[in-house]
């Protein structure tokens, strides 16, 4: 449950600046009490031609979501925790393309994509771990959007069996935090599918020297195709993620 005045809410804004989301708070001088926050981030890898809207507990947000783009936002709760439901529509029809209903909690953050097609369509919805990374290290897990890939290993910094830091991460599945090193991350990022050999010709995905990761910082990767319509190329993009310190 929710504020229920003012419809629960909130929001949308670009992903970037986490605690800068906007919201419909109410008026300042107004003496009510100190609303209760969940937080919540949405990925669009869902590949059909059109962008996306979202409905959060009844409230359509007004920007369309583009394939490949974030939003955040935010919910007011009446509790420390309270059932959402996120519904993805189509943006001319506004026809339901499919609902999911979550718990949030107090001051939390959440993870919703949205991934497949009208025909297979699949939200998945995945808690934060806001905890930072040890001093000068990084904290990152990776999120398998394609229905075309078959399950994927990933290795960081070499292609030793030791940096393997994801094996048979399969269509749907967001992996378990890896704590690794920016000198590793710069050094090679390494997608293949499961069970191949790095080094040869099976590399799906080969990430060297990029210049968006940063030391003390959560990110997450997701490992799906460039564009709504590409079903072939297959590539690799870092989200910055929040951390609570």
């Amino acid at each position: 449950m929710l504020v229920n005045h003012m419809k629960k809410f909130l929001l949308s804004c670009l992903a970037i600046g986490f605690f800068h989301a906007c919201s419909l708070d109410p008026d300042p001088g107004s003496q009510l009490p100190e609303p209760i926050r969940s937080y919540f981030l949405l990925y669009n890898y869902f590949q059909e031609s059109y962008d996306l809207l979202w409905e959060v507990e009844g409230y359509t947000l007004s920007a369309a979501h583009t394939y490949g783009g974030s939003i955040m936002g935010f919910v007011h709760l009446d509790s420390t925790a309270g059932d959402i439901t996120f519904t993805t529509k189509h943006p001319d029809t506004g026809e339901m393309i499919l609902s999911g209903n979550y718990r949030l909690e107090e001051n939390k953050f959440t993870m919703v994509a949205v991934m497949g097609n009208e025909e297979d369509p699949y939200l998945s919805f995945d808690p934060l771990n806001l905890d930072p990374p040890g001093s000068g290290m990084i904290r990152i897990r990776f999120m398998h959007t394609s229905g075309y890939l078959d399950p994927l290993d990933v290795y960081i910094g070499g292609s030793s069996e030791e940096k393997r830091v994801v094996s048979n991460l399969t269509y749907r599945q967001v992996s378990g935090y890896v704590e690794t090193s920016l000198n590793d991350l710069l050094h090679s990022v390494v997608v293949l599918p499961h069970g191949s050999t790095p080094g040869t010709d099976s590399a799906l995905i080969s990430n060297t020297g990029s210049n968006v990761l940063h030391p003390d910082r959560i990110y997450l990767g997701v490992i799906g195709h460039p564009g709504h319509a590409d079903t072939t190329n297959v590539d690799l993009v870092f989200y910055d993620q929040p951390v609570e310190y």
